[in-house]
């Protein structure tokens, strides 16, 4: 499996992925924060694919990668019992985490390229799941203040938001 291979892979994973949980969410908040996420996976891909086919160069293959899971396999393994509909709070900690391995995953890679063109392709995928990050992050945030607010209001004043 070439290094192409393995992140066109784990695209074409967050794709599915993705899409399966914008099913779920239809009928609420979580079906548009979905759809974006389907499109950027999807943007994703077809940059690697881009990349690969109008590349001169050629990857070797490394049978390491074939071994490595996906970041999307079997998302639900990462935090147990997280999702359940409408649980907006526990679905983003899962997307968060996705992300996070994202981000160690792009970054591992562009550390051990040789190639500085395969390298800016893995450091701009790494800022992409880094701004992933941050939107679920900025979620998470906002949907857990009000219950913290509630549960400390008599401590003092509260950070605006």
């Amino acid at each position: 499996m070439t290094v192409w291979d393995f992140a066109l892979q784990n695209e074409s994973d967050g794709i599915e992925f993705y899409s399966a949980k914008a099913e779920e969410n239809k009928e609420n908040a979580l079906h548009r924060v979905f759809t974006m996420l389907i499109k950027d996976e999807q943007r994703h891909y077809d940059l690697l694919e881009h990349y690969r086919d109008h590349s001169d160069k050629v990857f070797p293959s490394d049978d390491a990668l074939a071994s490595l899971p996906s970041l999307f396999k079997d998302p639900e393994s990462l935090v147990q019992d997280v999702y359940t509909a409408y649980d907006q709070l526990k679905t983003y900690k899962m997307a968060l985490e996705i992300e996070k391995k994202g981000i160690d995953l792009y970054h591992k890679l562009a550390s051990e390229s040789e190639d500085l063109d395969q390298k800016q392709l893995f450091q701009f995928l790494r800022s992409q799941e880094q701004q992933h990050y941050e939107l679920f992050e900025e979620l998470i945030k906002r949907v857990s203040r009000p219950e913290e607010w509630v549960e400390a209001a008599e401590f003092g004043r509260r950070e605006d938001y």
